[in-house]
């Protein structure tokens, strides 16, 4: 089997439903005229920062990455792993796309470890084991993976997704 092609998502993409709809007609002539299997990772900041406005909790950054306090972690693994996740697994389901939605810590796929303790529940992510990802891509499905990760001592961790894509594709193995 070919290696797959990680395709990383932004956040930005969740708030255009025209966008979705481009996105996954692509996706759907993408996968009736090649071969290569596809992998989705996607963030999803615009989907955490609304729920973090709702909330009326403050959105704080230090050098660009997202600063993510214990008591706030929860709250973004379910926009990430939950909000953003699923509505991506619906817009598949919509196209005929048979997916699974996961997060970095599925099957150890990708590896995590706490980036830097001021940032709070922000995770490096590092290459894991392929064996999930390549059972689903075997088996036709096209796995949507969430940029949320835990740690060996079960820390939930919140990802850059570009960096996680990165981890993920090395995960995966060279074209």
């Amino acid at each position: 089997m070919m290696n797959p092609l990680i395709i990383k998502l932004g956040g930005v993409l969740l708030d255009s439903e025209e966008a979705l709809e481009r996105l996954f007609t692509a996706l759907v002539n993408y996968r009736e005229s090649h071969q290569r299997p596809l992998v989705i990772v996607h963030g999803g900041g615009c989907v955490v920062d609304e729920l973090m406005k709702g909330l009326n909790l403050p959105v704080k950054k230090k050098d660009g990455l997202r600063v993510t306090p214990a008591d706030q972690i929860g709250i973004i693994t379910g926009a990430l792993a939950g909000t953003a996740n699923k509505t991506l697994l619906a817009w598949a389901k919509k196209h005929h796309i048979a997916s699974v939605g996961l997060f970095l810590g599925d099957g150890d796929s990708v590896n995590v470890t706490q980036l830097d303790e001021a940032l709070g529940h922000v995770g490096l992510a590092q290459p894991g084991s392929p064996k999930l990802i390549n059972m689903l891509l075997e088996n036709g499905f096209l796995p949507v993976v969430s940029s949320i990760g835990v740690t060996d001592d079960g820390q939930l961790m919140n990802v850059n997704a570009d960096q996680a894509a990165t981890a993920l594709a090395a995960t995966l193995g060279p074209i």
